[in-house]
């Protein structure tokens, strides 16, 4: 069985979510995945610049663009940009980035191989993972010590210190019409407004993490992923994967609307998801 830190992660917050995820494999629309997209892409600047394919954000944002058109609003682009180039003018862009997205493979048990990619490595040796969120960076940050990843990233590398690097997502939109205005904000406005609020709080934007996981921590990782993997291995065999009703996590779903519906898969996909293939990656031989 081959499984990454975020299916084990998502198996363990929901088991049908995984089923449908991950053995179905439908996906949400990813022209409607607005977190995905600017997280996305906030990262690959990051990447681009700290390890110099690119000398600003402004340029490493501009090559992106060219390789791969934006798909989603304009005024997203305009923010996202706008919070990356106040991160740049507050210095606090992380130079000197290499192993940038080094791929492992981790086996953890005879059946069990757990794969991922690290972001890249800091000049100090510390493992560096960039993050992007909407939430307060306080609530993210516990949410990130609680998951797999960190403990799997030291377990695959042998490097027991990782610097979480987090950026914020500002809720702003541009301003609509209104008396005193004849049309919406013009864009060079809104980016510019939105630069201005974040660079007035930048602890409240920009925030990283140096943590320093400790032996106990790895192993309770390794017996926490063999189970978790196992349980998945359970689930598939017996054809049941238990539905985990939360009044935490099932409003923020993405996949609530079809578990009310029991959706069991089928040839085309439902409006507003697709379907993925595959390929055996996600799953479900143990003898792979």
């Amino acid at each position: 069985m081959i499984v990454s830190h975020s299916q084990l992660d998502k198996f363990r917050v929901c088991h049908w979510v995984y089923y449908v995820k991950y053995v179905l494999g439908l996906e949400p629309d990813r022209e409607d995945d607005t977190a995905r997209r600017l997280g996305t892409f906030a990262h690959d600047v990051y990447q681009a610049v700290g390890s110099g394919a690119a000398p600003d954000v402004h340029a490493a944002a501009l090559a992106l663009i060219d390789a791969s058109p934006w798909i989603g609003e304009e005024h997203e682009f305009v923010s996202i940009l706008a919070v990356l180039e106040a991160r740049q003018q507050l210095g606090l862009i992380r130079p000197e980035i290499k192993d940038i997205e080094k791929q492992f493979m981790l086996r953890l048990a005879p059946e069990i191989m757990v794969t991922g990619y690290t972001d890249g490595t800091l000049p100090t040796g510390d493992l560096i993972e960039f993050k992007t969120t909407g939430q307060d960076l306080g609530q993210y940050f516990r949410f990130a010590l609680k998951s797999l990843q960190l403990p799997i990233y030291a377990l695959a590398t042998g490097r027991l210190t990782i610097t979480l690097d987090v950026t914020r997502r500002p809720a702003l939109r541009p301003k609509s019409e209104c008396k005193t205005r004849k049309a919406g904000e013009p864009m060079a406005e809104f980016g510019d407004r939105v630069k201005a609020v974040v660079m007035a709080e930048p602890d409240k934007y920009f925030q990283s993490r140096r943590v320093q996981l400790l032996a106990c921590d790895i192993e309770r990782a390794r017996a926490e992923v063999i189970q978790t993997a196992n349980e998945i291995w359970r689930c598939n065999e017996a054809g049941v994967w238990p539905r985990s009703a939360s009044w935490a996590t099932c409003p923020r779903c993405a996949y609530e609307g079809l578990c009310e519906v029991n959706y069991s898969g089928g040839e085309f996909a439902p409006p507003g998801y697709k379907l993925e293939e595959r390929e055996g990656r996600h799953g479900i031989s143990k003898n792979q």
